[in-house]
């Protein structure tokens, strides 16, 4: 072994990494046997530095992982080991001037950060110190957000937040929120949830992200940035008897109120983008233009009804005087 010119060593690493990082810090450094010339750099680290150093790339555990290393000139090692280490530091203080910036209750994720395809590794190491230092906090997978602090503690984000990524692709909608949330928004109850429902015009499986449940709801009519809030309107007629905390009578109510609200324009959206509907709520809307003294748009509606069918909605027949020719017991 005297000749160390042309001499390289294959040192099998063997860790174990603990699922707790701070069990990982205590385990594992590079052996160093004496017999190798000062000349040969071998670096002794913990195993969070190891693992950055070498892969780049955080471990969860336990695993065993093997590491080829071949050893070169000390002069040459230490200048990769610098390069690398100014490049993380270079990620790391990108990462932190971005989320000062922010807002709190902001929702971000690796696509937000402006970087090289080989800085990855680094942007992940980066957000996951600053989620243990409890600058940030972490949504889901690939998903975190810069908290607002309330007075028992970090308050959530708000469901847009949440699943706003889910909501548009190149800068196009291609769905909404709906259900729960907007019944909230709406005035229909005081109840939240952790269930987020988006209307989408694609099935798609539920979603879990941190606490929340995101489901995907059908939706027959093209979704455009000026329909969504009509396509809301509907949603709640359509699931009229689902609404927490308040019977179909006030739902009701505080939709006639809405509407009415509505310019001449908008009404007729609405009653287009209805009979693309269900049924029921083709029935539900037709009654409420029909009130609202839209009775040639409701006649549109009260067409597309098949002469056989019959609705169980427990209205009163003070809010829907003609319930039986809407077909509503």
């Amino acid at each position: 072994m005297s000749n160390h010119k042309h001499f390289d060593l294959v040192v099998n690493l063997a860790i174990t990494a603990c699922a707790s990082w701070e069990y990982r810090k205590e385990i594992g450094t590079l052996p160093s046997p004496s017999s190798f010339a000062p000349k040969y750099l071998i670096l002794k680290r913990s195993i969070e530095a190891t693992l950055d150093f070498f892969t780049g790339k955080e471990r969860w555990g336990p695993k065993i992982i093997l590491l080829k290393v071949t050893f070169l000139p000390a002069k040459t090692l230490l200048l990769l080991f610098l390069k690398r280490n100014t490049s993380c530091m270079k990620v790391a203080d990108k990462v932190r001037n971005k989320i000062e910036k922010l807002p709190e209750g902001y929702v971000f994720g690796y696509d937000d950060f402006n970087i090289e395809q080989n800085e990855e590794s680094a942007l992940k190491v980066a957000l996951f110190r600053l989620v243990k230092a409890g600058t940030i906090d972490r949504l889901s997978k690939g998903r975190f957000y810069k908290p607002q602090k309330g007075i028992v503690g970090n308050l959530n984000p708000d469901e847009y937040e949440i699943v706003k990524d889910l909501l548009f692709e190149n800068q196009k909608p291609i769905g909404y929120i709906t259900g729960y949330g907007i019944f909230n928004r709406f005035g229909f109850t005081t109840q939240l949830s952790n269930v987020i429902q988006i209307g989408t015009n694609f099935d798609k499986k539920q979603i879990q992200r941190g606490r929340y449940k995101i489901k995907f709801v059908r939706q027959w009519n093209t979704i455009t940035n000026n329909n969504i809030y009509l396509l809301q309107l509907l949603d709640c007629i359509r699931y009229i008897k689902n609404i927490p905390d308040a019977t179909v009578n006030q739902s009701f109510q505080r939709l006639t109120f809405l509407t009415k609200e509505l310019s001449p324009k908008d009404i007729r959206t609405f009653a287009s983008l209805a009979l693309n509907y269900p049924s029921q709520a083709r029935s539900l809307t037709g009654a409420l233009l029909e009130k609202l003294n839209y009775n040639d748009l409701a006649d549109r509606l009260f067409r597309s009804l098949k002469a056989t069918t019959y609705f169980n909605v427990n209205i009163s027949s003070d809010l829907i005087p003609n319930k039986q020719k809407w077909r509503i017991q």
